[in-house]
């Protein structure tokens, strides 16, 4: 597929969620994120590109082993739950229409043509945690980074540390865009800047999204401990559900104009 077409196939639609397969990338791009950061020391790149469109499949609302659509590195356990790392929504799908037979069996089907006359049946549906459809560039924290930039406490951080979003790739209008090297070169940027300033400088974002945090935090217990908040501040602040801003503006502005540049060169080489 060319970019339009991708960009045509990876959205959600509504009335329409179904998992999309996801695109590839050159196996370049994965090896030269490698050499800008090399390794930490339990051996996981200290960059990467993260695919975010996985599928988190239960068979109840509360299915303690769900299935997975996709890589496991587009999953996050938030609170117990496993679910989307790029949260994008949630959905419900039927799966069988259930009824009780004769002799109090339950009895399973596809289609309403297919239970008894007479027979009350309901629906059972599976629940699906749907990811956004865009790559991530994501860099890696110890666990005692994540401490010091308050994603953890020192009871609750994963022990081998975690990755946290740096840019979500996607055009200006939101839709799907394609890494390549031009993106490379952020992240070499990134990197220079991360050798003189503290992972809270870096991650943080804008005092006023701070503050609003900051407030949303010393609110009462049930606020903190519900997953609303992190939704919230997903959709009024653009925050990547699980994280605290990333990026300064001037680091967006950065990214679009090489998303637009590299689209005008794409077009510039068409014509």
């Amino acid at each position: 597929m060319n970019l339009e077409e991708k960009q045509a196939y990876y959205q959600y639609r509504p009335g329409n969620w179904f998992y999309h397969q996801p695109p590839t990338l050159d196996p370049s791009l994965h090896e030269a994120m490698l050499k800008i950061g090399d390794k930490d020391r339990f051996g996981d790149p200290l960059y990467r590109f993260n695919w975010g469109g996985v599928a988190v499949i239960r068979k109840d609302e509360d299915d303690p082993k769900p299935t997975v659509k996709g890589e496991m590195s587009g999953t996050l356990v938030k609170r117990g739950r496993l679910t989307a790392r790029y949260f994008a929504g949630r959905d419900r799908h039927p799966r069988w229409m259930t009824y009780q037979n004769d002799q109090g069996q339950t009895v399973r089907v596809g289609r309403e043509d297919q239970v008894p006359h007479g027979v009350l049946a309901v629906w059972e549906y599976e629940y699906i945690d749907y990811g956004r459809l865009h790559w991530f560039i994501e860099r890696k924290l110890t666990p005692e980074q994540m401490i010091e930039v308050g994603l953890f406490t020192e009871a609750t951080v994963p022990p081998r540390g975690d990755y946290v979003n740096l840019l979500e790739i996607q055009t200006p209008d939101g839709l799907y865009f394609e890494p390549n090297e031009d993106f490379i070169e952020l992240v070499v940027k990134h990197r220079s800047e991360a050798e003189n300033e503290s992972p809270g400088d870096l991650l943080r974002g804008d005092a006023e999204a701070r503050q609003l945090i900051q407030q949303l935090r010393e609110d009462d217990e049930d606020a903190r401990n519900n997953a609303e908040v992190d939704l919230y501040l997903h959709e009024m602040l653009g925050i990547p559900v699980g994280y605290l801003p990333q990026l300064s503006p001037l680091d967006i502005q950065a990214a679009t104009n090489v998303i637009r540049t590299t689209a005008n060169r794409a077009m510039t080489t068409r014509q």
